[in-house]
Order: C-alpha cells, then structure tokens, then sequence
C-alpha cells in the first residue's frame, strides 16, 4: 500500500495510533498464536486494506486494488479476512478504549464529571442461514421476507463522542440485560446516560456499587407522583388503587423534583437467584419531573431517575438539560450508519459482520481524533467540526498531510424536523411472502386472465 491510516494520524501524537500501523498488527496477531507465511496479503496489510474498505463506506471487494494500489483478486482477499480471528478485532478495540481512557476521554466533562451514553440500533444484512440463525429476524418477519438484523449497543463519551465499547446481540435482544458488559469502562465518578431500557432496580444498584452515577429516562411501568404527603404501596402489600405508586416519598426538592425510596422489585429473567438476593433491599434515588416546550418532540413531559442527589450542586435544570442532551448519541449513531454507511452490511458470514462492525468503529473514532484536533486549533466545541469534513479529509490525505482547517456547523440548539422522506420512492410493494407463495399467486392470476 502506498501509505497507512496509521501513518496519516501519526501526527496527532495519540499513542492509539500506533495500534493501527502493520507491524503491531503483526505483533498483536504473534501474540495471539496466528501463524502465516510470506505473502502479499499479510494480517497488516489485510487489517489495513479492511480499514480502507470501511474508510470509504465499504464499497465491493473488487474495488480495493484500485483503492489501495495494488494487485490482488477478490478471493484472495476473502481468504485473507477469515484468517484473521475475530480475537484480534476485540483486542485491538480493547486496546485502543485502554489508551483512551488516558488520553482523550479525560475531556468534555460536565460538573466534573466523566459522561457516557448509551443506546443501541438496528442494522441489516444479507439473508444467508448463519445470519439468520445468529441475528435473527425483526418482528412480523419470516423466512423468506426479510434480512436478518443485528442489534449494535453503544457506549459513547459524551465529551468526544468516541465510541468506548459497542455490543454485537441479535436483533430481539434487551439493551438492559447486557449493559453490566459496559461497566468495566466505567470508573468511580462516571455518569452512565440512557434512556427508559437502562432504567432497572439492578442495574441502578450495580452502578452505585461501582461508585458511578445513573441519569436514566423513567421506565414507562414505573409511576412517578410528586404530591407531597402522598401514600405509597409497601412491598408486602396490594396497592389501595389502581396506579398508587410503590417508592416512598422522602423529600421534596421542588414542584417537580423530589427523593424517593425504591424497593427491590421481582427477580429479572436474565439474573440467578443469589444474583437477585445480593441487591440491597432499598435504593434512595431523585426523580425529575420537566416539561418539553419546542415543537417536533414526541414526548411533552418527561421524568427522570438519577443518583445525584444533590439539589444545590446539582440544580433540577442542569439535570434537565443533561437529558436533553442524550440525544447526540442518535446523531453519532446517524453518522455511522448513514454516512459511514453502516445501515447495511454484505458479508455473508457472523465472524465477517463482526469484523466490519469493529472497523467502522475504528475509522469512526479515528474520525473523532481529526474533529479533536480541528477544535482545538480552530478554537471551537469538538461537536461544532463538521463530521463529513473530517470524513473527507481521513479519506483523501496522504502520509504528509497536514490538517486544514475544517467547516466548522451551525449552532442551531433545539432545531427539529417532522421525521417525513422528501424522495418518493417506486410504487412497488413490500415483499410479506415467501417466493413460492407469490409464484404461486402469479400463477394462479395468470391462469385466470387464459
């Protein structure tokens, strides 16, 4: 290849960097006992001819000579990916989260404190057997009418927007039952931001037990009631009336914010019985309850749940906004998959989906680096660089590239658009049927009109 990404970004000085240039990729794989002979297609080269096929939206196979200089066919190509373990894509990612925990997480924080958010998506595939029998199909869908979709489950640091981990599940997975794989990024301090499926008895006391925080969006079969002196359901009891709440009122805050008690509620379906008998038997927690005033947002009135109990350090707005806030995940997430081209995928293989997933989260935070260093030379918020600009200039720049300065975005706090498509597409209709129940009916149609 003429020129590595690794040797494009080595001007950044970030040691993470350094992961991603050939030799350690040989010595990551020596480490994890692979093997190899002299060829063109070695694991270096293959790991970065992958990163170059996620660097430009993952285009064919067949167009990654052209892309990289050189001359090799696609079923070399192929060949070369599957002898790349998939241990050797999650070490790497481990490696690299390692480094920047040190190095670039350690800024953009909020009241002195480290933010992570998480959420997750969908994304589609090919319909091969293995696929569907690792991912699965989304509700509403069998054999023969649909892809397989995969459920991809962020941990992203608010300050930089960087992805810290991503989870691959099938598609009818829980976000909730798996985010305790999030917590060893985690540190004492930390706030861990996630909408209602994060919000649960469990994973609330598993945080406090890390010493991180939780801002949650109130679980929709949790009731909140803010009218002070109000009676509650204790756990041994039926409640009085239909909707009394369970937690007990401690202490009103404001109109809308008080503390509460919460007791533990039934055993989860993912937890073991001694799991479940080693959650302390109350958790005190604040409930905040604000109103959303712009228009083009769904939800009118929401309440959240979080550990910081501390009015005066932590005001009711400054909650609130932090909240609001969330939803940069959505708009990180949207690079990903529309930009980067993460939507769909086209290998036909779970290992391969995989692999592509870890390398566009690579490029994605390689991306992040050139936003990180264009802010601070332009003097501006990291989110104000322009995403694309940055995209493009990873994507065209040589090894003695310096950084230009970048398009830097409106900002527009609080804009929102209805959720329409302007582009009409054919009226062709969705396919709901398997191919011989419509062969059929097309048979049975054309035999009418004889």
């Amino acid at each position: 290849m003429r020129f590595t990404i690794a040797d494009v970004v080595s001007q950044f000085k970030r040691e993470w960097t350094s992961y991603l240039a050939p030799e350690s990729i040989k010595l990551l794989c020596w480490e994890l006992g692979l093997k190899w002979r002299k060829r063109k297609l070695d694991p270096g080269t293959t790991f970065q001819l992958i990163l170059l096929q996620a660097l430009h939206g993952n285009p064919a196979i067949s167009a990654l000579p052209h892309l990289a200089g050189m001359r090799f066919s696609a079923a070399a190509f192929c060949k070369a990916r599957l002898r790349l373990p998939l241990e050797l894509f999650e070490k790497l990612t481990e490696r690299i989260t390692a480094s920047l925990q040190h190095n670039d997480l350690c800024q953009g924080k909020w009241l002195a404190h480290r933010v992570f958010i998480g959420d997750g998506t969908g994304i589609s595939m090919p319909e091969t057997s293995s696929l569907v029998q690792a991912f699965g199909y989304p509700r509403a869908r069998r054999d023969g009418t649909g892809f397989p979709v995969a459920r991809l489950v962020f941990l992203m640091h608010f300050g930089t927007g960087m992805i810290s981990k991503v989870l691959i599940n099938p598609f009818r997975s829980n976000e909730g039952r798996e985010c305790y794989r999030f917590h060893p990024e985690l540190k004492p301090g930390d706030i861990f931001l996630g909408d209602r499926a994060f919000c649960s008895y469990a994973h609330i006391c598993t945080l406090i037990a890390l010493g991180a925080h939780a801002l949650f969006r109130l679980h929709q079969k949790v009731i909140a009631d803010f009218t002070p002196g109000r009676k509650h359901t204790p756990p041994s009891e039926a409640p009085s009336f239909l909707g009394q709440v369970k937690s007990k009122q401690l202490q009103i805050l404001g109109k809308k914010d008080q503390i509460v008690e919460w007791y533990k509620s039934s055993k989860l379906s993912w937890m073991t019985r001694e799991q479940h008998n080693a959650l302390p038997d109350t958790l005190m927690l604040r409930e905040v309850q604000y109103r959303v005033c712009p228009k083009g947002f769904r939800t009118s009135i929401i309440t959240v749940v979080t550990t910081l109990l501390d009015d005066k350090k932590y005001p009711a707005k400054k909650i609130a906004e932090l909240y609001f806030k969330r939803w940069t995940i959505e708009t990180n997430i949207n690079y990903l998959k529309t930009t980067m081209k993460l939507e769909i995928l086209h290998s036909k293989s779970p290992d391969n989906i995989r692999k592509q997933v870890f390398a566009l989260c690579i490029i994605y935070n390689l991306v992040r680096l050139v936003m990180i260093k264009a802010a601070h030379a332009q003097s501006v918020p990291p989110d104000r660089v322009s995403f694309s600009d940055a995209l493009r200039w990873l994507l065209f720049a040589d090894d003695d590239s310096t950084l230009p300065t970048l398009r830097i975005v409106p900002l527009r706090p609080g804009r929102s658009r209805p959720r329409i498509k302007k582009r009409h597409e054919k009226g062709f209709h969705y396919k709901f049927k398997t191919d011989r129940e419509i062969k059929a009916e097309w048979k049975q149609q054309i035999e009418g009109l004889s």
